[in-house]
């Protein structure tokens, strides 16, 4: 279903297979090819690329795939349709107008709020929630150690770093540090158990509860729809 654009502002469709082929050549750089409804995606990904010094890139490059793959034809055909400056979609519209923009509207909101619950009930969180603290641990015990031996340094003689002596006690160093940080990541793996981090949960749950709120909203206001669809739960289950 259109939306009214009075302004004639343009929005493009989008092709799908462009966004797959961006998708295994950039990985998550895909999601500003459809920005406008996966900013969201982008920016975690960047933030968590950054935090884990690039180990989550290859994490929401598969994402991406899988996602792009998924998806289907329709949400990149239709993408020019869904709401772009709904702040003056609403002027000069007569009642008919008013009534078909809330319609749009809530229509346009159970189709979001669907997609994020599916997206925040993904499994995926808690798998990266289960390396990435692992990940943290080694690298505050990698941190800890590497201060240590630098202040050993500083309080014994600094001088043995510049000789042939000092760089082999720094390359064992290093190496043992390393060793450490790696035994560490390992441990934690094994006593962290798989669990979806608390903020996802509570996204989701605010998800779920606005997705609830705008079927009654339709359900009050358009009953013919959910009607047509053979009642409420057949509508859920249809209409993507």
């Amino acid at each position: 279903m259109a939306v009214n654009n009075p302004d004639n502002v343009f929005l493009p469709e989008k092709e799908k297979s462009t966004a797959v082929i961006l998708a295994v050549i950039l990985g998550f750089w895909t999601w500003l090819y459809t920005y406008r409804r996966d900013k969201f995606k982008f920016w975690v990904s960047c933030i968590l690329t950054l935090v884990t010094f690039g180990f989550f890139w290859f994490i929401a490059w598969i994402w991406a795939i899988v996602e792009t793959v998924n998806r289907p034809k329709e949400f990149y055909e239709n993408f020019s349709q869904y709401p772009f400056m709904m702040s003056n979609q609403i002027a000069n519209t007569d009642i008919g107008g008013v009534r078909n923009y809330k319609l749009n509207i809530l229509l346009f909101e159970i189709s979001k709020r669907k997609r994020n619950i599916k997206i925040f009930s993904s499994k995926i969180y808690s798998y990266i929630a289960k390396i990435l603290y692992p990940l943290f641990i080694a690298f505050i015990g990698m941190f800890i150690l590497g201060f240590l031996f630098v202040s050993k340094i500083i309080i014994t003689d600094w001088s043995h770093e510049f000789t042939s002596y000092g760089r082999r006690v720094s390359e064992s160093a290093v190496i043992f540090i390393f060793g450490v940080a790696f035994i560490l990541f390992i441990i934690s793996l094994i006593l962290i158990k798989r669990k979806t981090p608390k903020f996802i949960e509570r996204i989701n749950n605010k998800n779920i509860e606005l997705y609830e709120f705008h079927l009654k909203e339709l359900n009050k206001s358009f009953p013919d729809i959910i009607t047509d669809f053979g009642g409420m739960e057949m509508f859920k289950k249809l209409y993507k």
